[in-house]
């Protein structure tokens, strides 16, 4: 009579609430799971203003939130670029001029391009995005109250928005840019202040085989 098969043991779920503009790191999350037998994730991917640590094992966010009441640990970092259409040719614009274009102050290319009348269409993120938080606290450094700027949902609708028309302009964290936008040099700003860290929030600090899972995390995405 053939052996009855020993039902394989439940893997223990973590709970990992992350914001979407850091679906990039994906694969370093499968990464490390994989290298702890028995351990599971389920991903719950929302706003940085709706993340709450006591929800979940693991809370990821890019950029420091306004208030922070529990464990963090830095996993690594990503910088705030503008973007354009890589037909554009600009190449870097003054800090003054991106916030008077990402306020409404300036409207058309022909300030900043000479024979180009067209419309500057600003994209921007929504206020609750750890995105928007950065671009708003480290480069806008005021309220962002263009009544005609567009709303992307994410990173990605960002990047379309802005690589299918040249007359846009956007932002995004540099880990998201490809061949299908350009990112501008910025003058007049320090570099170090758009570089913004990758944070893991929770409750407690870490023991055990979550330690070891954050101790990979931080080595895969140098």
């Amino acid at each position: 009579m053939p052996a009855t098969p020993q039902p394989l043991p439940t893997p223990q779920l973590w709970q990992v609430q992350s914001t979407p503009s850091l679906r990039w790191i994906g694969p370093a999350l499968n990464l490390c799971t994989r290298q702890q037998p028995g351990i599971a994730l389920s991903i719950d991917e929302r706003p940085a203003q709706a993340l709450n640590p006591a929800q979940a094992d693991f809370t990821l966010r890019w950029g420091a939130p306004d208030t922070l009441n529990s464990y963090a640990v830095d996993i690594g970092a990503d910088e705030l670029v503008v973007i354009v259409h890589p037909d554009n040719p600009l190449d870097s614009l003054d800090i003054s001029k991106i916030k008077a274009i990402f306020t409404g102050k300036s409207q058309s290319w022909s300030v900043f391009i000479k024979g180009n009348s067209g419309r500057i269409q600003v994209w921007t993120e929504a206020d609750g995005s750890d995105v928007q938080q950065v671009f708003q606290s480290n480069l806008l450094q005021q309220p962002l109250t263009n009544p005609f700027a567009h709303l992307a949902p994410d990173p990605i609708a960002m990047r379309q928005s802005v690589g299918s028309d040249l007359t846009a302009i956007g932002y995004l964290p540099r880990r998201w840019l490809d061949s299908t936008v350009h990112a501008i040099q910025i003058k007049g700003i320090p570099a170090a202040s758009l570089r913004q860290p990758v944070l893991v929030m929770r409750e407690t600090g870490p023991q055990g085989a979550q330690k070891d899972w954050l101790l990979c995390l931080q080595e895969s995405i140098k």
